[in-house]
């Protein structure tokens, strides 16, 4: 796994609202129901009428979580959700939508990307001696695998977090305040699970907090980071058991730059620098890297901030560092003008605002206020960003600009308020989810076609949508429809023609 590439145009086309609970307590107004400014919106008049979605065929047979989409074998569609009341995961092949499958155990469990399930199945109370639970893992669009039984699995444990990596190894971390030790399986889970203890100074019951477990690109190591930043790293290659080697404190902003494991670069205090984990000294890229902005990867060279403005280096250590843009701390957008190397940055750190909002440069003009989500239009003529955004859950407004030969931007236009998510859907249409500053079923997708000024109807109480296939703006949408707090249908939609 390398940084972050910045020179990849983003295409948004699924979006779920981001969870912002830890925060309700503090803020006292909603997301964009506070305006700061800006040009008045234009007047876009949605036509005809809002769709009965209550009459539409949903693929939940019950109140839903937010749908994911997954690709099994050929890059077959899989919709993955959760079934609320009677706690199963349903995974529907949207190629077949009779053809589904119902996963179900005492205790279900997946990883964040949705990519794996880890079924947990105790023993009955009335088994009496028995010390481990059944294990399953499942991947979306695959028929149940055989069983994995797993020895030592703690029946017991209540709650966990599962963090998975190649190679078949996961941890199970129990969110228990009496945690002390984490289990680290290998092979799925049926050998005997290695024991490692907790992080220091870590939360036991929110441990990702101030810790940090990832797993190697091959598989073979464990790298534990506790509460003050010092690195352990774990070997657990059954085959080739190492002693823990402590790398000492290392910056949170950490990568796994070779594919086997055997190097990481790190920015922070320290610099931007190679750690070599054979105990080769270190390469310093760059005495100075700002931990707050992330490292970008531009055409073997590192994108980085430091002291205040924006440099490049070349990532093997050949040459100094050249600057890109002073006063800049990352790029946004493609990162570069299309066609040019003027960049496109950011003079805020990247975790100034939440989801990354901050304000936009090219050159001397400031553009963007505290946005984010920016794009070129198609003929890279135009603009489109959700600006003032740092809000609640990241909604914003709705801008778009024209840009000239020479670089400049001219006057930009609201064209919607309260907006979460955009997408193209060829010249001068847009997939929008707006109405959207807080839950509710004022929230709505609309296609707004920029030739007209106008806009149709895809659904109301729509909060958020996946794209079965991102590719094609033709695609057809899986769309939450809310039916209560944080409960779904989910339902098959098409994008309304031109």
């Amino acid at each position: 796994m390398r940084a972050n590439c910045i020179a990849c145009r983003f295409r948004q086309k699924s979006y779920n609202r981001p969870m912002r609970g830890a925060l309700l307590p503090t803020l006292v107004f909603f997301g964009c129901s506070l305006k700061f400014g800006g040009p008045p919106p234009v007047q876009i008049q949605v036509t005809g009428y809002p769709p009965d979605t209550s009459v539409l065929p949903r693929i939940n047979k019950g109140p839903a979580t937010a749908v994911r989409i997954r690709y099994g074998a050929g890059g077959a569609p899989y919709a993955v959700f959760k079934e609320v009341y009677d706690n199963t995961i349903r995974v529907v092949d949207l190629s077949n939508p009779r053809r589904d499958q119902i996963l179900s155990a005492t205790h279900l469990y997946a990883d964040e990307s949705y990519t794996e399930f880890y079924l947990v199945n105790e023993p009955p109370d009335a088994v009496s001696g028995v010390t481990a639970a059944e294990l399953t893992i499942h991947y979306p669009g695959e028929s149940q695998s055989p069983a994995k039984s797993a020895p030592l699995f703690p029946v017991k444990a209540g709650p966990g977090k599962f963090v998975h990596g190649n190679n078949d190894a996961f941890v199970y971390w129990a969110l228990s305040p009496a945690t002390t030790t984490f289990p680290v399986f290998v092979g799925g889970g049926d050998t005997e699970p290695l024991e490692f203890p907790a992080m220091p100074g870590v939360e036991p019951t929110d441990p990702f907090v101030l810790g940090t477990l990832r797993f190697s690109n091959d598989g073979k190591s464990l790298f534990a980071r506790d509460a003050v930043g010092d690195l352990v790293i774990h070997s657990i290659d059954k085959t080739n058991l190492l002693p823990d080697r402590d790398l000492g404190v290392q910056p949170k902003q950490f990568y796994l730059e070779a594919d086997d494991g055997s190097v990481l670069l790190t920015c922070g205090k320290g610099g931007l620098r190679y750690v070599y984990l054979d105990g080769t000294p270190d390469k310093v890229l760059d005495s100075e890297c700002d931990e707050h902005n992330g490292v970008g990867v531009d055409d073997h060279h590192f994108i980085y901030s430091a002291s205040g403005s924006l440099y490049s280096v070349p990532d093997d250590g050949s040459g100094p560092r050249e600057l890109i843009q002073q006063l800049g701390t990352h790029l946004i957008g493609p990162g570069y003008v299309p066609g040019s190397k003027i960049p496109i940055y950011s003079r805020d750190n990247e975790d100034r605002y939440f989801g990354g909002a901050g304000d936009g440069w090219i050159g001397s003009q400031r553009f963007i206020e505290r946005g984010r989500a920016l794009h070129f239009s198609a003929d890279n003529q135009r603009l489109f960003w959700l600006d003032r955004a740092a809000t609640l859950f990241g909604a914003g407004d709705l801008m778009t600009a024209p840009i000239d030969g020479d670089h400049h931007v001219g006057a930009a236009m609201r064209l919607l308020s309260n907006c979460l998510s955009y997408a193209q859907l060829g010249q001068n249409r847009l997939l929008v989810w707006d109405k959207a500053a807080f839950h509710g079923i004022q929230e709505r997708l609309i296609v707004v076609d920029l030739d007209t000024m106008s806009a149709k109807w895809v659904a109301t109480a729509a909060d958020g949508y996946q794209s079965i296939k991102p590719w094609d703006p033709k695609s057809d949408l899986l769309v939450n429809v809310i039916t209560g707090p944080q409960r779904y249908d989910i339902v098959r939609m098409s994008v309304p023609p031109k």
